[in-house]
C-alpha cells in the first residue's frame, strides 16, 4: 500500500507537468501519442564500509506532437534499507524512500525514418527543462527566478542562471537522442543518459 501510494504521487506531479507542448506553453498542437521505456531497477549494497542498501527504479516517456515536438520526462525513485523476497512475509518487508525526482526535457523531434511498425526520431537538445525532487520547489529554464537559482547553486560557487542550467542538461543530448519506437507497443529502449537523478544527502 505504501508503495502504491508513493508511486501514485509521482504519477500525480507527472500529469500535472505534462499538459503542454514542447514550449510549455499552452498549445493547439495535437499529440501523437505517448511511448513509454522499459523501467531499470538497480540495487546497491555498500557494506561492509557502510551499513546502506539503494534500491532505485527509472522510468521515462516521450509524448509527441503534430508540430514535431516533444515532451521526454524521466522519474527516479530510490529506496534504502530494502529487504524483500521468497523468505519475508508481505507486511514484513522494508523500504524507506529516499526520494524521487522528476525531469521534463521539452523540444522538437524530426522522423529519420518510419512505417506501419516504427518510427525513428531523433529528439533535439531541449529548449526547456523542469526538474522536480522531492522536498525541493520546482526548477524552470522558462520561468527562472532568484529561488530557483539559489536552489541549485552550490554553497560558494557562482550564481546558475537559466542559461547555464539549461545547458548542462542540453549536455545530456549531445547532437540528439535517436529513439525507435514500436507503435505496436508504444514502447522504445530506456536512454540511461536521460535518467533523472535524485540526490541523497
Amino acid at each position: 500500500m505504501k508503495n502504491t501510494k508513493i508511486l501514485g504521487t509521482v504519477l500525480a506531479a507527472t500529469c500535472l507537468l505534462g499538459v503542454a507542448s514542447c514550449s510549455g506553453e499552452a498549445s493547439s498542437a495535437k499529440s501523437l501519442g505517448y511511448y513509454s521505456a522499459n523501467k531499470t531497477i538497480s540495487y546497491q549494497n555498500f557494506q561492509p564500509t557502510y551499513n546502506y542498501f539503494f534500491f532505485t527504479i527509472n522510468s521515462q516517456g516521450v509524448e509527441l506532437f503534430d508540430d514535431n515536438t516533444y515532451c521526454f520526462d524521466a522519474i527516479q525513485i530510490v529506496y534504502s534499507n530494502v529487504t524483500f523476497g521468497p523468505d519475508i512475509p508481505s507486511d514484513k518487508f522494508t523500504a524507506n524512500e529516499k526520494g524521487h525526482s522528476i525531469v521534463k526535457y521539452y523540444g522538437s523531434y524530426t522522423i529519420k525514418e518510419e512505417d506501419a511498425d516504427f518510427k525513428d526520431v531523433t529528439l533535439s537538445a531541449p529548449t526547456r527543462v523542469t526538474t522536480v525532487s522531492q522536498g525541493s520547489m520546482m526548477i524552470d529554464t522558462a520561468n527562472w527566478t532568484e529561488e530557483m537559482s539559489t536552489t541549485v547553486t552550490p554553497e560558494g560557487g557562482e550564481a546558475v542562471t537559466s542559461e547555464a542550467y539549461l545547458a548542462t542538461q542540453k549536455e545530456k543530448f549531445g547532437e540528439g537522442v535517436d529513439l525507435t519506437i514500436v507503435l505496436s507497443t508504444y514502447s522504445f529502449a530506456h536512454v540511461n543518459a536521460l535518467d533523472a537523478t535524485v540526490s541523497i544527502g
